[in-house]
């Protein structure tokens, strides 16, 4: 918990948050940049958002902008990527095979060497002729920072030197989680841990959103004892919407559901394969299982698993929706899965969703590292089942009986669970608001 300085007050601060993704971009590493922004306009902080502008072909969700308070302005970059200058590279023309696959080869090798620190190092120069602009009489009292990608920090402390202004940087992902994101070269992580340890040592205040983040911190040699854990939550506003007909489930059925991105970071394989031993011993009941899916598919073959699992008929993979529906569509589920791959650099990861599938108040069964923080989280609620991904047979128990209870009574899957309070947006940015004045007071 804050302890504030003797004397300060919360006031109205000149707030300016650089992010990289934020609406109209879509999935789920929007949501903290703005529930943050939309919290601090309502505490009647004045706050701009330099964002980078989406490339074509990005998933989009116009809605988040409609949350967002109309004093909020929002400036969005043009960003150079790297990865444009490939396209002097032959395509998918008139070649042969062989020659297509040396081309990918020498695209992702190329792609791995722009990678300084990371690919979306075009965006900084846009971002701080942007704030330059935005703040060309007087600079703001906060800049915070969210990362990924890992290069937006360097803005952060450029803005620190050039304002003499506070600085906060935020780390919403472990800052090596995309384990598949490989660096090509020594030199590569170096800069790429000369950018953290910068970070840590010359932000006026740090922020992550789970725990592990701190102790992968510690692990790699970076001791900051300050460091403020502010995770991501769930929106009431987004629940208060729903009306009394959301929750009433067909007695016929019962329904899982996956919410949020499936990719190898999460896998739905731990699942699909306990669901496909139990329907297995119970072949009668396989008429009344539904499993359905919103979000995006990234790096995953549905019909690859389907046929590897023998996944019941009734699968609806819906694609991506806007949030609000997305949100509205968790109250219409017997049991929502997540899952959390058990791999290097996942284990401090908690995936945005799992404060959202807690406050809509369904049984969840969680795939993810029994040792991990994800599982530090879930464990605090009932009606959560913690299972470990390489692990069937608890998965197994776990689907017969939630079966089981839904057939004898349908109310039984609700579940209130009051201290979920404490992972509010709004909460959470009561304390975020805090640890600015805390890191201005340094």
């Amino acid at each position: 918990m804050l302890i504030l300085p003797a004397g300060f007050i919360l006031y109205p601060m000149k707030i300016l948050l650089v992010c990289y993704y934020f609406p109209p971009m879509g999935m789920g590493g929007v949501q903290r940049p703005a529930k943050f922004a939309k919290y601090l306009s309502r505490l009647g902080h004045e706050v701009t958002v330099i964002a980078a502008q989406p490339s074509p072909g990005e998933i989009t969700d116009d809605s988040l902008l409609t949350d967002l308070p109309e004093d909020v302005r929002v400036t969005r970059v043009r960003v150079r990527h790297p990865r444009n200058l490939l396209r002097w590279l032959p395509g998918r023309g008139k070649v042969s095979v062989a020659e297509n696959r040396g081309v990918g080869r020498l695209r992702r090798q190329l792609a791995a060497w722009s990678r300084v620190p990371d690919d979306k190092i075009g965006f900084i120069p846009g971002a701080i002729a942007a704030a330059k602009e935005a703040f060309a009489a007087k600079p703001p009292d906060v800049v915070m920072t969210s990362s990924p990608p890992p290069s937006i920090h360097i803005i952060g402390r450029r803005l620190q030197k050039m304002w003499r202004t506070c600085w906060v940087a935020d780390f919403r992902d472990p800052w090596f989680m995309a384990v598949d994101e490989r660096l090509p070269t020594p030199v590569h992580r170096a800069i790429r841990s000369k950018v953290l340890g910068t970070t840590l040592s010359h932000a006026d205040g740090v922020v992550t959103v789970s725990p592990g983040i701190v102790d992968d911190f510690r692990r790699w040699g970076f001791d900051r004892p300050d460091i403020e854990v502010i995770t991501n939550g769930y929106d009431e506003d987004d629940f208060k919407s729903q009306d009394e007909s959301d929750s009433i489930l067909p007695p016929e059925r019962f329904r899982f559901h996956m919410y949020g991105t499936i990719s190898p970071q999460a896998p739905p394989d731990p699942f699909f394969r306990a669901l496909s031993v139990w329907l297995k011993k119970n072949p009668e009941q396989a008429d009344k299982i539904e499993v359905s899916h919103r979000g995006a598919i990234i790096g995953i073959h549905l019909d690859d698993l389907f046929q590897k699992y023998d996944l019941p008929k009734r699968f609806a993979s819906l694609g991506y929706a806007p949030h609000w529906f997305a949100v509205k569509e968790l109250m219409n589920v017997n049991a929502l899965v997540i899952s959390v791959a058990d791999r290097p650099g996942l284990k401090s990861n908690i995936p945005g969703r799992v404060y959202e599938c807690l406050r809509s108040g369904r049984p969840i069964l969680a795939f993810v590292p029994p040792d991990g923080a994800a599982a530090d989280i879930l464990r605090q609620f009932d009606g959560v089942w913690v299972m470990d991904p390489k692990e069937r047979e608890s998965g197994i128990r776990a689907i017969d009986r939630l079966f089981r209870q839904c057939a004898t009574d349908l109310q039984a899957e609700e579940y209130l669970r009051e201290n979920i309070t404490v992972y509010s947006r709004k909460v959470l940015t009561d304390r975020l608001a805090e640890a600015f004045i805390l890191a201005m007071s340094k």
